[in-house]
């Protein structure tokens, strides 16, 4: 295996003092690929503060177990898998997808350093795969992965336009991504959580 360190720096990483890495294997009875690390300190800084331990982030990632290939598109058209310990998600992105998240990447990562608790979707690692075409895609949290039973779910986006549901309410389950019109619940903080929560 052998690595390759790419001598032009995008801004981002300039920033973070780091490097994009570049891998070019040939395993057994398989076809060479190259691998793509996108700022792989800064994501690596990430996943320490949300406090990812390393050897199980590996394992879930990269062990014996396949993914699990999600029966839903996005509206990017991307694809997404969990993993089997069902504690990662993996989302396929296009090209000017990944230029965004390099953008925001800055802002992205002090937001998380002040806010130890944010709700935010927790980014651990940015990367591109090469054999015959690219595939880019990042790795996040999965926000589902709890000890609790869950029994709503949404994909809230700030927006009302197009944002509901369309199926009746005899067809919603626990496993229905449900949408900003459909949440019609009053949430009650305390005062110090939600003073903690608006800064």
């Amino acid at each position: 295996m052998v690595f390759y360190i790419s001598t032009e720096l995008s801004s981002i990483c300039h920033y973070f003092s780091s490097f994009f890495v570049f891998v070019h294997a040939s395993p057994h009875q398989s076809s060479d690929f190259r691998w793509k690390d996108y700022c792989p300190l800064v994501f690596r800084t990430l996943r320490k503060l949300f406090k990812v331990d390393p050897d199980e982030y590996m394992i879930s990632i990269c062990g014996n177990d396949a993914l699990r290939e999600l029966s839903f598109l996005g509206k990017s058209g991307s694809f997404f898998y969990l993993t089997n310990d069902d504690r990662n998600m993996i989302k396929t992105m296009k090209k000017s997808k990944v230029k965004v998240l390099l953008r925001m990447l800055l802002a992205y990562y002090n937001h998380v350093r002040a806010f130890e608790n944010t709700l935010v979707t927790k980014f651990y690692g940015l990367h591109c795969v090469k054999l015959t075409g690219a595939v880019r895609f990042v790795i996040m949290g999965n926000l589902f992965y709890s000890k609790y039973a869950i029994h709503r779910r949404f994909d809230l986006k700030g927006s009302s336009h197009g944002h509901t549901t369309d199926k009746p309410k005899a067809e919603i389950y626990a496993i229905t991504t449900l949408k900003d019109l459909d949440l019609n619940f009053i949430f009650r903080l305390q005062k110090a959580w939600f003073q903690e929560f608006c800064r």
